[in-house]
């Protein structure tokens, strides 16, 4: 069987009417309605909810039964089957891969001027310097930054890695014992997205309207 990636994109420029929102959030478990109600500020709540949905409809897009989430001790969910998938999102952007054949992470990220000496200790030096160097530092910057992320989440080991490590200008990245494959995916307007995969895998994007 051919690996494949299916990534479900969708964006949010204002919030949900009140019952609306309320209503879409009913279709998760009483767990994921209970985190994503603690957000205090609507835009994290209308991210994560986006990104459970998103899920939902990959899931059953692929003839994935429901299940509940669980969580590692990175906090990275995870359900008790044999498919893994991701969720980042970033201003009102958010992205859910998934697949049944290969690990996967993801990263999106809206692109905003940087001060990238805040940032120095996260890069390696040759990282640096093509950021520096590129005629679009921000652009350059986030293209780099999702890539490492990317690698990070598919590897589920957390913030704890050194991010020197990952030298994210190559597409192969090797990292505690497994060759990731790196993906640049199309993105709406002024956002980079980036997908890892442990093997080359077709990406596969959907573009989903939730209202």
């Amino acid at each position: 069987m051919e690996a494949a990636i299916h990534i479900y994109i969708a964006s949010f420029s204002g919030p949900l009417p009140p019952d609306r929102f309320l209503h879409l959030l009913g279709s998760l478990s009483p767990k994921e309605q209970g985190k994503i109600s603690r957000f205090k500020r609507w835009q994290d709540a209308h991210a994560s909810l986006y990104g459970k949905l998103l899920l939902q409809r990959a899931m059953s897009d692929l003839r994935i039964p429901p299940m509940e989430l669980q969580y590692t001790k990175y906090d990275k969910p995870f359900f008790d089957a044999p498919f893994d998938f991701n969720i980042s999102h970033s201003g009102n952007c958010v992205a859910c891969a998934v697949s049944d054949t290969v690990r996967v992470g993801v990263d999106v990220e809206l692109v905003k001027d940087m001060n990238l000496d805040d940032f120095s200790s996260f890069f390696t030096q040759m990282e640096m310097e093509a950021i520096a160097g590129s005629p679009a530092p921000a652009a350059e910057f986030f293209k780099v930054w999702t890539r490492k992320e990317a690698v990070i989440k598919a590897d589920g080991g957390g913030l704890n890695l050194d991010l020197r490590q990952i030298y994210a200008l190559a597409d192969i990245v090797p990292l505690n014992g497994i060759n990731w494959h790196l993906q640049a995916v199309a993105a709406p307007l002024g956002y980079v997205l980036h997908v890892c995969s442990d093997r080359v895998a077709q990406v596969l994007v959907n573009n989903v309207v939730i209202e």
